[in-house]
């Protein structure tokens, strides 16, 4: 499962390592706002606004990815999507009334980026045949994570959603293995209003 080493320079390793790797992850990512105003009288005016954020991690170098020495390429994938609505209402020329309302919802999944990678993690396909305590809880049938306790070291890490139970999860990414571990997801509301008053002379300039 490991790479051959291919740096053997000992006046550069001082022996702490013997292989280097350089990677270029891939990041697309889409940021889209709509505004829209509506001035129905001269003493309301409301505005809609929706947005739609998407960034796509792809490597084994990223955020949440496994140990970065190419163990296998991954997916960190992450959205934040919302609407949210406001409306200001003048009740006479010193008060005025402002209501907001808004909802959110981020998502955020970690899996391996094709098939071929999720064999690089499995348990029959590397020869791991040590039994489990609890199978049922590794759905994906995926190797334990080892920590080597030397420097450098090429540990067989990564992130704990790896294992979350196999569902398909429609998402924009051009290569989706069979079954991808459901996004983790989290949504919030907020509502607030608030009324304004002027008080006292007002000086012209």
């Amino acid at each position: 499962m490991l790479p051959r080493a291919n740096n053997f320079d000992r006046a550069f390793t001082q022996g702490q390592f013997n292989y280097t790797t350089q990677e270029n992850a891939e990041n697309p990512k889409m940021n889209n706002i709509v505004r829209v105003d509506w001035k129905p009288s001269s003493h309301d005016s409301f505005y809609f606004t929706f947005k739609d954020w998407y960034s796509d991690q792809r490597g084994s170098e990223i955020t949440a990815g496994p140990n970065k020495w190419g163990f296998f390429n991954t997916h960190y994938l992450n959205t934040d999507r919302g609407v949210s609505a406001n409306h200001a209402k003048i009740l006479s020329p010193t008060m005025v009334l402002e209501t907001d309302f808004g909802i959110r919802q981020q998502t955020e999944q970690f899996y391996p980026l094709t098939d071929a990678d999720w064999n690089r993690i499995n348990r029959d396909t590397v020869g791991f045949k040590v039994g489990q305590f609890h199978p049922e809880l590794n759905p994906r049938n995926v190797i334990p994570k080892v920590t080597l306790n030397v420097p450098n070291s090429p540990n067989f890490t990564f992130d704990n959603r790896l294992v979350a139970s196999p569902t398909r999860f429609s998402e924009r990414s051009a290569t989706i293995p069979k079954s991808t571990p459901s996004p983790k997801s989290s949504a919030s509301a907020t509502s607030r209003s608030s009324m304004r008053r002027i008080r006292g002379r007002r000086t012209g300039g």
